[in-house]
């Protein structure tokens, strides 16, 4: 989506579905390794926490993310989309939400959900309302369009994909390697193979997030075909796709 993931009990049903319980991963930044572990929590998202997830998006996500702030988003307009997006994702065990360890505070969240190449196999928990603010009336299409071009790209053989929905860190803790950290955080490729999961495919809507996808291999699929003046310098939605087949 715009832009841009449960351990219960002993033994987690969860492994079962593409969930890997291992050792955090370090990453690198200006060539000092940096844990982002140890200054954030970083907690498997479930349905119960989506209106502490829709919040953070209409409070603070509209305001910094290139394509809300061009549109004029408003909390309004933009929360029927939010509550859709939340809902599909929160459905799977593949989200993730980032919180302070010393405060307890929510700064953070990755949103991953499963799509089909037939929508009708799409598990959509909450519908989404009908939009009518331009804006956000603009987005979705922007959004149903990038999804067409992944499809449309992709050969017959991919039919399931894991979708990067929306990744977020509130801006006074970004550059602390928390996006890296998540980008694949909890996802065990030969389990979401074993259900029929053919890649991850992403639409990024901010310059960050495109290099942080081209960094972990992905490949772009699709361009923009519209024009937005955003304050990123970003050109518009890129499609990038990750094979997991092989």
């Amino acid at each position: 989506m715009l832009m841009v993931g449960i351990l219960w009990g002993t033994t987690n049903p969860l492994l079962k579905l593409g969930w890997k319980s291992s050792a955090q991963p370090t990453v690198e930044i200006d060539s000092q390794k940096i844990d982002p572990s140890t200054a954030f929590d970083f907690i498997p998202a479930r349905p119960s926490d989506k209106d502490d997830i829709v919040k953070l998006c209409v409070n603070e996500f509209i305001h910094v993310e290139p394509h809300s702030k061009a549109l004029k988003l408003t909390e309004e307009a933009s929360r029927n989309i939010f509550e859709y997006i939340a809902a599909k994702s929160l459905h799977y065990p593949y989200s993730y939400r980032i919180h302070e360890k010393d405060t307890g505070r929510l700064i953070g969240f990755r949103l991953l959900s499963i799509g089909h190449r037939d929508p009708s196999l799409d598990v959509e928990p909450v519908p989404l309302a009908e939009v009518s603010h331009p804006g956000a009336k603009r987005i979705c299409e922007i959004l149903e369009e990038s999804k067409a071009k992944m499809w449309r790209w992709a050969d017959d053989g991919v039919r399931k994909v894991l979708r990067r929905e929306i990744t977020y860190v509130t801006p006074r803790h970004q550059r602390k390697g928390i996006a890296n950290f998540l980008i694949h955080l909890g996802l065990d490729f030969k389990a979401l193979r074993s259900i029929g999961v053919h890649g991850i495919t992403s639409e990024a809507s901010s310059l960050a997030n495109q290099r942080l996808l081209e960094k972990h291999g992905y490949v772009c699929v699709g361009k923009p075909d519209y024009k937005l003046e955003m304050h990123d310098g970003n050109e518009g939605v890129k499609v990038y796709f990750k094979d997991l087949r092989h």
